[in-house]
């Protein structure tokens, strides 16, 4: 999942000069647990809002806890490390990083924060993990827009990162469920792009905001086989649920056949 938000101990009540409005309670960790979260990503962009501290305390409670972390680190380059898993002789190289901002929430050398999508560092690394490992997952903060459909310059920078090498691109800044396709890319290969996933747990009560796709990746012998789009509601302001089979119908009926779908 991505998480947007650092834990700080006052929250809300901030120790150091807040630059923006988001924390965590660190009780409310407890949920990570009850999720038996492996990997956190961190490219969004209110994780450095109540400070650096509040930041890279919270990188330890995902460390001391055994949660991966990918998209962001106390530095540039720990943000820029590849997160390298292998599953059932599966190898899978995924990176993550931030499009918009704002500047507080990016890594710099010695500061902490997400990492920048910089087209020169990407054009460096993607194609050199594609030669090195199965598939390669990129998964984005991008520009947050009340559509279901994205931005051109959001398909254009999607499909960039799959004519780089990227297999599977996701967009984790969506509030609204965003459509998806596949993508023949420049290098000869078929990528899955999802535009937006939607909120998960966050208290935005419209009917597009409250409604979220988690994407199924179904991967076998080094290949993506086949993409499983579960679908979910968000009831009592942030307590998620599945969908019942009446509401997903009206749901994706809405999303292919409106919105263009995939």
């Amino acid at each position: 999942t991505s998480n947007e938000v650092s834990f700080s101990p006052s929250c809300p009540q901030a120790d150091e000069p807040p630059l923006g409005e988001f924390c965590s309670k660190e009780s409310h960790f407890e949920l990570f647990d009850q999720l038996d979260l492996d990997i956190v990503e961190l490219t969004g962009n209110h994780n450095v809002d109540y400070g650096k501290n509040a930041y890279i305390n919270t990188l330890s409670w995902y460390q001391n806890r055994g949660i991966l972390t990918v998209g962001g680190g106390d530095t540039l380059a720990a943000a820029r490390t590849p997160l390298i898993l292998t599953h059932h002789d599966n190898s899978i190289a995924m990176l993550a990083c931030n499009w918009v901002g704002p500047y507080y929430a990016l890594a710099g050398e010695a500061a902490p924060g997400a990492a920048y999508c910089d087209w020169d560092w990407l054009k460096a690394t993607l194609p050199q993990l594609a030669a090195d490992y199965d598939l390669v997952i990129v998964t984005t903060q991008y520009l947050e827009v009340e559509d279901y459909r994205p931005l051109p310059k959001q398909v254009s920078d999607f499909q960039g990162l799959a004519d780089l090498g990227a297999d599977i691109v996701v967009g984790t800044q969506a509030h609204k469920p965003q459509t998806f396709e596949f993508y023949n890319a420049r290098n000869g290969t078929s990528a899955f792009l999802h535009y937006g996933l939607g909120n998960l747990f966050f208290d935005q009560p419209f009917w597009g905001n409250s409604r979220f796709f988690m994407d199924e990746l179904f991967i076998y012998e080094g290949r993506l086989l086949t993409v499983g789009l579960f679908t979910g509601i968000i009831d009592d302001l942030a307590r998620p649920r599945p969908m019942t089979d009446d509401e997903q119908v009206n749901f994706l009926a809405f999303m292919f056949n409106t919105q263009g779908g995939m």
